[in-house]
């Protein structure tokens, strides 16, 4: 992106959408989740999903700039120790759906996610998430 455009994005910040991204920063810190956040937004604000992504987006810039870097490292293990005991336990009483969701959430914060794409069929919404392994193979949830 060039300088200019960099321009541009940071003076469309206003006043009230600062406030909205440290809404959504709050909300994060208090360990609510996507869908929860953009359902509880997109109504209040009369936004889209995809404005209140783009505030989560800017959210998560914010809480990572304010916090250590070997602060979040000692979050980020503690959560993977935390989801690779909720996956054994969904998978010992076969909750095979949730055990999907926790390795999808897993991926999401080892940033293994790769690629999210949206696609409206008729008013309902089909979200295609795929998974890229270290040895090259990529998983589609």
């Amino acid at each position: 992106m060039e300088d200019k455009d960099k321009e541009f994005d940071e003076s469309k910040k206003t006043l009230e959408t600062e406030l909205r991204i440290d809404d959504i920063a709050n909300d994060v810190l208090s360990g609510r989740r996507r869908m929860q956040i953009c359902k509880k937004y997109a109504d209040e604000w009369n936004v889209s999903y995809r404005q209140i992504d783009w505030y989560l987006s800017e959210a998560r810039k914010k809480i990572l700039e304010s916090q250590p870097d070997s602060e979040i490292a000692e979050k980020v293990k503690i959560r993977l120790a935390e989801y690779d005991k909720l996956h054994q336990l969904a998978l010992s009483e076969n909750q095979y759906g949730v055990a999907r969701s926790i390795l999808r959430d897993k991926s999401e914060l080892e940033g293994l996610l790769v690629q999210r794409t949206d696609i409206n069929i008729k008013a309902s919404v089909v979200t295609k998430q795929e998974i890229k392994l270290s040895d090259g193979t990529v998983l589609e949830i």
